[in-house]
């Protein structure tokens, strides 16, 4: 499969760098730190242990990235007007877009403004900071749950078991980190 990042940030650059380093085609859009990441590569400083990806497909617009079987969507959802224009580029007719953002509402959204892209939503668990250009410290969690939103469950399936190929837990390490939580609420 291949994957498509549209904000390569704290999220976007840690979920992106671990299937990238798990084998899968990841191409990056960046901006601030596109010159730096094209000469240095990304880094990812994880409590789950470190890595350096030297050769990193990046892109400083999405008119130039290939089409995408898959594209998360990392950026603050105040930043949603943008899609119209950086999403086409990277869209087929099967692609799937998984929205991992901060906001109630953003699915329905985006789903507007692209009636027959298949949509899933994106839950991160997880603690972590783009502390420098090319460099994403990972400090802990880092689980992912995506729940259907208009697409066909094997295509969520396909993606959520590419994320399992490259360590990015599912809802079960979400469970458990929701149990921990509530033990720690409650000492």
């Amino acid at each position: 499969m291949r994957y498509g990042i549209i904000g390569t940030g704290d999220i976007g650059g840690y979920y992106g760098a671990k299937l990238a380093r798990a084998g899968q085609e990841v191409h990056f859009l960046l901006h601030s730190d596109y010159e730096y990441v094209k000469q240095h590569g990304l880094q990812v400083n994880s409590c789950n242990g470190s890595f350096h990806l030297a050769n990193v497909n990046v892109y400083l617009h999405t008119e130039d990235m290939p089409p995408c079987d898959v594209v998360l969507v990392c950026l603050k959802s105040v930043n949603n007007g943008m899609l119209q224009t950086l999403l086409p580029p990277l869209l087929h007719a099967k692609t799937l877009v998984v929205l991992i953002q901060n906001g109630i509402g953003v699915e329905e959204d985006v789903q507007k403004m692209f009636p027959d892209i298949q949509l899933a939503a994106g839950l991160a668990i997880i603690c972590s900071a783009k502390t420098e250009p090319g460099l994403v410290d990972h400090q802990c969690y880092g689980s992912i749950n995506l729940a259907n939103y208009s697409c066909r469950d094997e295509v969520l399936m396909q993606a959520r078991d590419a994320g399992g190929r490259a360590a990015v837990p599912d809802r079960k390490s979400i469970v458990l980190y929701y149990i921990s939580c509530l033990k720690w609420l409650y000492k």
